[in-house]
């Protein structure tokens, strides 16, 4: 198993940020996170902690090669955002983050994401890419 790890609820963070004006409300898990290695080598299966991208291969490769149950806690940035998502309100259809089809691609508005140059339909509040606020 795999805990992306950012040090908060990530999808519920991620909510508070592009819907509800950063307004958090108890999605912090800083104080109180369990040492997740500690609490997998307590139960009898292998721990392992990933704290840079440039450790992520190899550590997939020992995760796959091992004889057992292995839960790797992956730590990214705590900003980190994750698509597709789905805003409140609407449907699996509506999926913010995912490509838009040929079709659509006319009718939708773009604005070119600061950070990274990407071209973002103008509902988004996050660049899929990169993860910048818009």
């Amino acid at each position: 198993s795999v805990i992306i790890n950012n040090g908060w609820q990530g999808m519920v963070r991620q909510w508070q940020e592009a819907f509800f004006g950063e307004r958090y409300s108890s999605s912090n898990m800083e104080v109180g996170m369990p040492d997740f290695v500690m609490l997998a080598q307590a139960y009898g299966i292998k721990g392992m902690m990933i704290s840079c991208r440039e450790e992520l291969k190899e550590a997939i490769a020992q995760m796959l090669a091992h004889d057992g149950p292995v839960l790797m806690d992956v730590r990214v940035t705590k900003d980190e955002n994750c698509y597709p998502m789905i805003a409140p309100g609407k449907n699996n259809a509506q999926m913010l983050g995912l490509p838009i089809h040929k079709q659509l691609e006319q009718a939708v508005e773009f604005m070119t994401c600061s950070n990274c140059g990407a071209q973002n339909s103008v509902t988004h509040n996050f660049c899929p890419e990169c993860g910048t606020k818009l």
